[in-house]
């Protein structure tokens, strides 16, 4: 075990704080989206803007996190200040890797010049959260509130789950998956609780009330980073980058090249750094799959409770749709990891995946022809199910893909981040356009069938394979 990872408390004691850290930002992040769905309505009538504008920036608050946490990953493979870890020990690589990105390459700390702790940065995270979603309440222009919200509470409440998910792989060694599988049961039981609290909110003190409280409830992310206990790093512990040009780039600086050239000189090298990734069928198939999975889940989470009220259905009764969706996940989540965990062939991640998105397609397309709070809420649990298992198995099949993680994770990010605005504008614009969420969810069923289409051929073309 490296020396990072070294720790008294490794898989015992206080790492199931950390834990349970990292589980309640996952149920904010995902608890402060499904509230802001939940307000959607309402707010789109009193500023009187469109459903769209509202969505794309609840997506845009998802985007800004997901470009920041990417830029981290793009530094470290030749845009920047780079470094990697060589170490036999894919977990002790992974664990230092992840602890030398929360300590040293947070956006939040480069932007102050110098390096945070992951304490503070969640700390920091916390304050900015709440704070955003409190100076919304007491704005009078949705443009200020946009602001407020995609800057701060965006950019805080994401930074909070990446560096708690990051530090998981320092506290964490036999049990890491199981960590990681607790932390991400967060997002569900979030999505469950939060949609009918926030519609109680909103019938007791209005939006503006509604609002103040969830930025209230924000600042208890400050727990979560006075739970992280100081982490030693080894400045020994890592080697320069390779084939990154690094020799070549000091030179440049120390004679006339400009700024600009010394750029693309970069962006060269670290382009051919990432072509072998970009011939792997295997990672453009997972990226792919990806994007259109979040495509849907944001659309899913954002619109929910709005499509339902256009259903007929009361407040509350669409809100009980998103804790619905909730169950399924959790249904979705755990077994999921104990199948891939026991390996059993041709039954693998690629196959559950596949067969997740076609779930999942199939039931946001019968969701249009269904009026019944019964049946809706069968589909939610189908659909919470299908996303709970890709989540999973996004992991999974993500260390199986050949090359450096911090690729994978840094044009995914940058990826999934586009596909949620997508999402935020797209369906709010079907709705304008065609006054029903209906053709809206019809889209986001057959987007995720299409993923589906995509997954299975690379399924069958592996078994053809073997």
């Amino acid at each position: 075990m490296s020396s990072t990872s070294t720790h008294q408390n490794v898989d015992k004691g206080w790492a199931w704080m950390v834990v349970g850290s990292a589980f309640f930002s996952r149920l904010l992040h995902e608890g402060i989206f499904k509230s802001l769905g939940v307000l959607l309505p309402t707010l789109s009538v009193y500023f009187d803007v469109p459903v769209w504008v509202i969505g794309n920036t609840i997506s845009f608050m998802a985007v800004i996190g997901g470009v920041q946490a990417a830029i981290p990953y793009l530094r470290k493979l030749g845009l920047g200040s780079s470094a990697i870890f060589q170490d036999d020990n894919a977990r002790s690589q992974r664990a230092r890797l992840i602890n030398d990105y929360t300590h040293r390459n947070c956006i939040l700390t480069s932007s102050l010049g110098k390096s945070l702790p992951p304490r503070l940065v969640v700390m920091v995270g916390g304050i900015l959260t709440g704070a955003g979603l409190i100076l919304s309440s007491f704005s009078n222009s949705w443009s200020l509130i946009s602001l407020y919200l995609i800057l701060m509470t965006g950019v805080g409440i994401r930074y909070i789950v990446v560096v708690l998910m990051g530090v998981l792989g320092v506290y964490f060694d036999k049990h890491f998956s199981t960590a990681t599988s607790i932390a991400i049961s967060g997002t569900c039981v979030g999505v469950m609780i939060f949609a009918p609290i926030t519609q109680l909110f909103l019938d007791l003190y209005g939006w503006r009330g509604a609002l103040f409280l969830l930025g209230a409830i924000s600042f208890n992310l400050l727990s979560c980073g006075v739970l992280l206990k100081h982490q030693h790093q080894d400045q020994k512990s890592y080697e320069p980058l390779e084939n990154c040009g690094n020799e070549a780039i000091q030179q440049s600086e120390d004679t006339t090249t400009t700024k600009c050239s010394l750029f693309c000189y970069k962006l060269r090298k670290y382009l051919e750094y990432c072509e072998p990734l970009f011939k792997d069928s295997l990672f453009l198939v997972w990226l792919s799959t990806n994007c259109l999975l979040e495509y849907t889940w944001a659309g899913w989470l954002i619109y929910l409770v709005p499509h339902a009220e256009d259903k007929g259905l009361s407040p509350y009764q669409a809100t009980s749709l998103a804790t619905s969706g909730g169950i399924g996940f959790l249904f979705g989540l755990f077994p999921t990891g104990y199948i891939v965990d026991k390996r059993i062939p041709h039954f693998g991640s690629n196959e559950i995946r596949a067969l997740a998105l076609l779930l999942g397609g199939i039931a946001l397309l019968i969701d249009p022809l269904c009026g019944s709070m019964v049946i809706l809420s069968l589909l939610s649990i189908l659909f919470g199910a299908a996303i709970g298992s890709l989540k999973v198995t996004s992991f999974s099949t993500a260390k199986d893909i050949e090359g450096d993680l911090t690729q994978v994770l840094s044009w995914s990010f940058t990826f999934i981040a586009l596909a949620k605005v997508g999402s935020g504008f797209l369906t709010g614009w079907l709705y304008e356009y065609t006054q029903r969420y209906d053709v809206s969810f019809a889209v986001l069923g057959s987007v995720m069938l299409f993923g589906s289409l995509i997954q299975t051929l690379y399924v069958v073309c592996t078994w053809k394979q073997d």
